[in-house]
């Protein structure tokens, strides 16, 4: 199935119903084809183990800033560390 997808703006090659993978699985999924599909991040994903409180307190903290956990997370590890945010 040689070509590339026929989603906009996309030169992706084919792989199934005219469509690259990722717009594919999009397709699969009922979601639309656009926005553009976004290249993976370089960025570590790590996971933390920490105890209950230390969770809630990160809730609190997220949502009295609007941020997601995984953000407001992140701010903490690098304010422990001496990390700019």
């Amino acid at each position: 199935m040689p070509g590339s997808c026929t989603a906009p703006a996309c030169d992706r090659p084919v792989i199934a119903g005219s469509l690259c993978q990722a717009h594919y699985a999009r397709r699969r999924r009922g979601r639309p084809l656009e926005p553009p599909i976004q290249a993976p991040v370089d960025a570590a994903q790590i996971v933390v183990r920490c105890r209950r409180g230390l969770v809630d307190r990160l809730r609190g903290r997220a949502a009295a800033e609007g941020l997601t956990l995984s953000e407001a997370a992140r701010r903490a590890i690098l304010e422990w560390v001496g990390g700019d945010a």
